[in-house]
């Protein structure tokens, strides 16, 4: 019953994805997770204002870093091939190149997240991400490529960290609402972030500010790493002993 009631935000979005759409998805999910803690609050008598204030900067967090890998991977082919017209030979050969610099770049994440950090290693990854991400929009062939294959090197550095970060820091009881309000805030914040940078670039079709507009604020958001927790050598117990 406990595993069923966990789970029950990410069976509510699925379902309401697949007969609905994503923004009636999202606003379902974002309802049950509230309806899964208060039937937690109500069973165990027990809800820190703790977990409140980490699951706002996790949520705040997920929106600003979907703000910026939505539109950095999903124009970036359109601007490859529409704008600085590359070769399908070449966009092949920065895909094969990503894939390598995604496995060597997950191996890295994991090293440094079990030594620097989670916190350190998934603020400076993302970092790096917004500010590769702004380098592959700059207009030159050069910096598309090294942009993107670095990018996707970064961007895996912070996978390990993050997803680790995430499911350390609360007890199993709200471990699945956190995944569904981080779920719906990426959501949003992808939406945000295409919307955004597909304004500024469809005016005069300037990716170059719309890279700035877009990336580098949402990269000044990462600071709120340091607001949670570092859970490198600890146990879930460790951070909330009276839950």
């Amino acid at each position: 019953m406990n595993q069923l009631l966990e789970f029950s935000p990410l069976i509510v979005f699925f379902a309401a994805f697949e007969f609905l759409d994503i923004y009636w998805a999202t606003a379902a999910l974002m309802l049950a997770c509230v309806l899964v803690l208060v039937v937690h609050r109500v069973r165990t008598g027990k809800f820190k204002t703790m977990h409140i204030i980490t699951v706002a900067v996790v949520v705040i967090l997920a929106f600003a870093i979907s703000v910026i890998t939505g539109p950095a991977n999903s124009f970036v082919f359109l601007f490859a091939q529409d704008f600085l017209h590359l070769r399908g030979i070449v966009t092949a050969a920065m895909v094969v190149g990503a894939g390598a610099a995604g496995l060597v770049g997950l191996l890295a994440g994991r090293w440094l997240a079990d030594r620097v950090g989670r916190r350190l290693t998934g603020a400076l990854a993302m970092v790096a991400v917004a500010l590769l991400a702004t380098l592959t929009y700059t207009g030159s062939a050069p910096a598309l490529v090294a942009g993107y294959i670095l990018g996707v090197f970064a961007a895996s550095v912070f996978a390990p960290a993050a997803g680790s970060l995430v499911n350390e820091l609360f007890p199993t009881p709200v471990r699945a609402s956190v995944a569904g309000w981080s779920l719906a805030a990426g959501v949003l914040g992808a939406v945000t972030g295409l919307v955004a940078f597909g304004a500024v670039a469809g005016a005069g079709h300037r990716f170059a500010v719309a890279g700035l507009v877009t990336f580098l604020p949402a990269a000044l958001v990462m600071v709120l790493f340091w607001l949670l927790p570092e859970t490198r050598g600890r146990e879930p117990e460790d951070l909330w002993p009276a839950t």
